[in-house]
């Protein structure tokens, strides 16, 4: 990873639209995308193979739905980084996705790939105005712009690098340490499985809180409303609150009840940070 934390971006990362919104920090990078892990991925194929409606090979953007998870590198043994090998550097930020070989982002990969972006965004919030322009949502979003995204390959070191990438994914995106229930993946289960690591070129992430001014919190009390008529001369104007709801667990087999403990976990922790995010209480590390 070469230049995230907080740090004056380069052109590349640089927010534009309400900058005062962003930060580069490393570690809102890792919050963003454990809070949600399904990331979108965008990059350039050549078109060979990808016959559109009108018969037709042109080149095209992809933008594929995928598993993503940031974590720090770490090189096996005490191997030591060099200019002559594309390893990152040990303990260096970079993003697995988890996919598998018959992708079209491994086949660009095969071909030659260089680099894409990786996005995610979670929503925190329904914000609603009194007039349509006013309305917006409270949300965390991160992009990635990776390079030199490579296929981890099925040598006895990649296949060590392929366990921990997937024991990274099953428990960023269940919540909990799931792995310490259901064990490692096995050699066998990671060989078919394609794991792709990217490198981290630069990388942005920003936030919206607070009601419909933006990075206040809402009106709640009657007095305190200044807008025209007060409260019953407009439509609602305020914050809905928004999180991810786990259910109760469908299914059969050991610690179910501990399952139901950690997704409850999740829910509480959801709701609370929607309520702050709400009422301009929580802000991205960095902001």
């Amino acid at each position: 990873m070469t230049s995230v934390d907080p740090h004056t971006p380069s052109d590349l990362a640089r927010l534009r639209s309400r900058a005062i919104r962003g930060t580069y920090s490393r570690e809102a990078l890792k919050s963003v995308f454990k809070a949600s892990p399904i990331a979108h991925c965008a990059f350039a194929h050549d078109g060979k193979g990808l016959e559109g409606p009108g018969g037709d090979e042109k080149p095209r953007i992809m933008n594929l739905p995928m598993l993503a998870v940031l974590r720090e590198y770490e090189r096996e043994g005490d191997v030591e980084s060099d200019a002559s090998d594309d390893l990152p550097e040990n303990g260096e930020l970079i993003v697995y996705l988890h996919t598998y070989y018959g992708s079209r982002l491994v086949g660009a990969i095969k071909d030659g790939l260089e680099s894409l972006t990786i996005s995610t965004t979670k929503m925190d919030g329904l914000v609603l105005s009194e007039i349509p322009k006013g309305h917006s949502v409270n949300y965390r979003s991160a992009c990635v712009y990776g390079y030199n995204p490579t296929l981890v390959p099925n040598t006895p070191e990649g296949i060590t690098e392929k366990i921990k990438a997937l024991q990274a994914v099953v428990d960023d995106v269940t919540g909990y340490n799931r792995t310490d229930f259901i064990g490692q993946t096995t050699e066998s289960q990671a060989k078919p499985t394609a794991v792709v690591r990217v490198r981290i070129e630069d990388a942005s992430c920003k936030q919206r809180v607070g009601g419909a001014d933006g990075d206040m919190p809402p009106v709640e009390k009657a007095e305190d409303d200044t807008t025209s008529g007060g409260p019953d001369g407009h439509e609602f104007v305020g914050v809905v609150p928004c999180w991810t709801q786990f259910g109760r667990a469908r299914g059969i087999g050991k610690h179910k009840e501990e399952l139901e403990r950690a997704m409850n976990v999740r829910s509480k922790e959801g709701e609370q940070y929607a309520l702050d995010a709400a009422f301009a209480r929580t802000k991205l590390d960095g902001r």
